[in-house]
């Protein structure tokens, strides 16, 4: 497991991302990120005004992801 600069600091991993974070973390820029919250893809929370994602929910959406491109790999085309 990867050691963000916060966790160094403090000794605590991270359990909350900002949307820039996130997307970094996801390897895709911040609109696309924006796109996949907007969509329902990548859930969120809200605190105040503050955005943030849940870190261990960006798994489940990777997951999500490769299950859905086997699905569609594993189907015939026309």
């Amino acid at each position: 497991m990867t050691t963000t600069t916060s966790e160094v600091s403090t000794g605590v991993p991270r359990l909350l991302l900002t949307p820039t974070e996130a997307a970094a973390a996801l390897g895709i820029g911040r609109s696309k990120l924006y796109e996949l919250l907007k969509s329902g893809t990548v859930p969120s929370i809200t605190i105040g005004a503050c955005r943030r994602i849940v870190a261990d929910d960006l798994i489940g959406v990777i997951d999500e992801l490769k299950k859905t491109q086997q699905v569609n790999a594993a189907t015939p085309g026309d």
